[in-house]
């Protein structure tokens, strides 16, 4: 996926969402959310909508991302 995608080898990484088991980030165009719970989860992005998840489960609804338990969507 680095391979493919620049944004993760080198754009400035910014935190969105950091939680005892949720940690959600955006390099460049890409974001990526990763639940390490063991439970399925909900977390409202700060402001825009982080757009399609192309790897992963997640379901995008809005400002909302749907993490799946133990999961990760980019």
């Amino acid at each position: 996926l680095r391979a493919t995608h620049a944004d993760l080898r080198r754009a400035p990484m910014e935190h969105l969402v950091v939680t005892d088991q949720q940690f959600v980030f955006r390099r460049g165009a890409v974001t990526v959310a990763i639940n390490n719970d063991t439970v399925a989860t909900t977390v409202s992005m700060p402001s825009e909508r982080p757009g399609r998840a192309a790897l992963g489960r997640c379901v995008l609804e809005g400002r909302q991302v749907a993490i799946p338990a133990r999961s990760s969507c980019v």
